[in-house]
This record gives structure tokens, sequence and C-alpha cells, in this order.
């Protein structure tokens, strides 16, 4: 048995299909102009070209023009039908900014050297000693980029421990409480991760930021574009559905 998503679907597409050939859709220029693009960014010459990368993938050419151009037919009746309908005014835009502030705000961002000790191989002794050497030093006045380059291994050695920007959900979550803390200059105490060892030290912060309407206009309307085309889709659906009979015949498992 069909289940509930997959079935609603394609009743879904054979109506759209019907649509489509009773408004007489055309989109074979639209086909000829999308196999051409698809060529180009494959580096295929030819549609002989294209037929033999389809084989290759256990498809035939034929019945993949076939599907291609009947998606272009159910995409052209959504944009006649719901995509052209929506319209959205500059008080609507600036309504849902206001609603979605949390949406249209950059979060802290730090930039970030870190010394990292990894765990692995190494003897929590020799790891502890290690530490304290580093944290005497500090405290004796020394670099912590020199000391970064001394004590780091691969990329970080040869960075001096720079991390560089980093956004606040892009870290470790005790990380960005420790990164949270500190005040430009600043080094944080020792913090233990899964992996490693890490002592960060803050080089810069830039707070949160709410973006201005002015600068959030677009992206406001494109998230109110998606849900009003989303629940649009529905109720044309929905109303489709409504007009048409559908009947949906189930085989005979015994062949009567």
């Amino acid at each position: 048995m069909l289940k509930t998503g997959l079935l609603e679907q394609m009743i879904s597409e054979v109506l759209l299909m019907q649509m489509a050939r009773d408004k007489q859709i055309d989109v074979r220029e639209q086909l000829k102009i999308s196999i051409d693009n698809i060529k180009k960014a494959n580096n295929l010459e030819s549609d002989e070209d294209l037929k033999l990368a389809l084989a290759r993938d256990g498809q035939n050419y034929e019945a993949w023009v076939k599907a291609f151009s009947e998606n272009l037919m159910r995409q052209a009746v959504i944009y006649s039908e719901v995509d052209r309908q929506i319209v959205i005014d500059d008080a609507e835009s600036m309504a849902y900014y206001k609603a979605h502030l949390d949406q249209f705000t950059d979060p802290p961002e730090y930039k970030l050297r870190a010394i990292v000790l990894p765990l692995e191989d190494a003897d929590e002794a020799g790891l502890e000693a290690q530490r304290k050497d580093i944290s005497d030093k500090l405290r004796g006045g020394a670099d912590f980029n020199a000391l970064a380059g001394e004590y780091n291994q691969g990329g970080l050695k040869d960075s001096q421990g720079s991390l560089g920007s980093v956004k606040k959900a892009e870290l470790d979550p005790a990380l960005a409480q420790a990164a949270d803390a500190l005040k430009a200059g600043d080094v944080s105490a020792w913090l233990k991760g899964k992996n490693a060892w890490y002592l960060l030290k803050l080089e810069e912060r830039t707070d949160s930021r709410v973006k201005p309407y002015s600068e959030a206009k677009k992206d406001a309307e494109n998230k109110l574009y998606t849900e009003k085309k989303i629940k649009a889709v529905d109720k044309f659906f929905n109303e489709l559905k409504a007009k048409n009979y559908i009947k949906i015949v189930r085989p005979d498992p015994l062949g009567n």
C-alpha cells in the first residue's frame, strides 16, 4: 500500500499535468534552454553526449526528457496559479520584520587566538606540566602569539594560533561562554574540551547587531514570500482536489 504522503504527491502531480494540458502550456523553448544549460554545466557537447551520460546512470534519454518536460509544465502551473498571485507591500514587510527581529540580528563574533593541547596520545601529567609552563610564561610577560606558535601543531602553529573571526554559534558552547566573558586582549583560563585543552585570547569582539529595516528589507520580503507561498500552495491544491473527481483503483491481488 502506498504511503499517504507519496499518494498525495502522485495525485497532485496528475492534477497539475491535467491543468497544464487544459491551459495548453508550452515549455518547449524552456526545455531546450534548460537542457543546453545542463550540457554546458557538465561539459557535454551534444545530445549524444548527454544520452551517453544518462545511460551510464541507468536512465533512458527519452524518458528523462519527458519527465523533465512534465516537471517544467507543473512548475509553470504553480507559477501561474500561485506565485503570480502573491503580493507583498511595504507595510506587510515592515510588520514581518518587527515581529521577527531575531531573524535579522547578526550574532556576536569574536576574533580569537588559541593554544591547543591535544589529549590524544598525551599523558595527563605531561599536559598539566605544559599548561603550567605556558601559564607561568604568560604571567612572566611572554607574548601569547609566540607561545601559540611554539606549542600548537599544524596550521595553528603556522598561524600562531589564529582562529580568525568566529561567530558565537560556531564555537563549542564552553568556548563560546569563555569568549563571551573576555575583553579584548584578555586570556581565558584553561578549558578542557572533548579532544584538547584550550587557552583562548580575545583580540576583538563584534557584538550582536539588529539590522535596520533598510538593510533587512529584501530578506524580510523573501521570508514573508516563502511563508505566503506555502499557505497559498496548500490552499491551491485543496481547492484543485475539491474540484476534481479522484478515483483510486487498487489492483486485485488475486488477478480477478
